[in-house]
């Protein structure tokens, strides 16, 4: 399966990004598991794109089920600070 960053490069770096730079933080430290970004600056240095890949599911979403929406920060804070 092709994610964001795969359609992003086809499209638009067909031909190595001529004028492109391409900047690849890989791997992200303090993170649990493993993730990658990756930035696209035009040709003047700006922004021009960004993506954020993390590959494990964390499946925080199953035990917040139910739980009172004020403790949700406080729980979520405390597993991961992502």
């Amino acid at each position: 399966m092709k994610n964001g960053l795969d359609r992003y490069n086809k499209k638009n770096n067909p031909e190595g990004g001529k004028g492109m730079k391409k900047i690849e933080i890989n791997p992200m430290t303090r993170l649990e598991g493993h993730g990658k970004i990756t930035i696209f600056l035009d040709e003047q240095g700006n922004v021009e794109n960004a993506f954020m890949q993390v590959v494990e599911f964390m499946g925080y979403e199953k035990f917040l089920i139910g739980m009172p929406i004020e403790e949700v920060p406080r729980t979520v804070t405390t597993i991961c600070g992502v």
